[in-house]
């Protein structure tokens, strides 16, 4: 047997180990000390209880939480009606630009408007540098090799030289 486990009382069939003896002697401490502070007069000090709100701070405390809590819920209320007005009120001019949008639209279709005019894009350049090839070129710039040789009226086979500037999209 361990020094815990064996018994140091037995009395009849009854017997107890050290820790078990222990566990007994603290919880009757734990009584005794709150059967004291039970039976203790409000006028006496009790330098070991722990100073703690009466029930009547505590309720005070709750109610002036609520309180504020029932604040704060009003004006996240009146914030929300007021933001609920204001896209009220940007619906209403969307509704109102749309419309004019749609008599515009009508009346350029009704006097046969003229189509956009087409956006004219800069030619690309590029610049040869040592090691480049015409296949290195097109591949680099995700072209075709037909189409970067015909916008610079070059052959298959035409050499080209470091500082040589090629047209990577076609004439405007």
């Amino acid at each position: 047997m361990t020094p815990c486990s064996s018994p140091i009382i037995q009395w009849r069939n009854f017997r107890l180990t050290p820790l078990e003896l222990l566990i007994i002697l603290l919880t009757i401490l734990g009584i005794i000390f709150l059967i004291s502070t039970w039976t203790r007069t409000p006028d006496q000090p009790a330098a070991h209880a722990p100073t703690a709100l009466s029930l009547d701070a505590i309720w005070e405390q709750a109610m002036n939480a609520s309180e504020k809590a029932n604040q704060q819920v009003e004006q996240l209320r009146a914030e929300i009606t007021k933001l609920q007005q204001q896209l009220a009120e940007q619906k209403e001019q969307i509704d109102k630009l749309q419309g004019v949008a749609g008599r515009l639209q009508s009346l350029e279709q009704g006097r046969g408007a003229p189509p956009p005019a087409a956006t004219v894009q800069p030619v690309r350049l590029y610049t040869v540098k040592a090691g480049d090839t015409l296949q290195s070129i097109a591949r680099q710039n995700q072209i075709s090799l037909q189409n970067l040789l015909a916008w610079n009226k070059l052959k298959v086979n035409e050499a080209i030289k470091v500082g040589q500037r090629l047209r990577l999209s076609p004439d405007n």
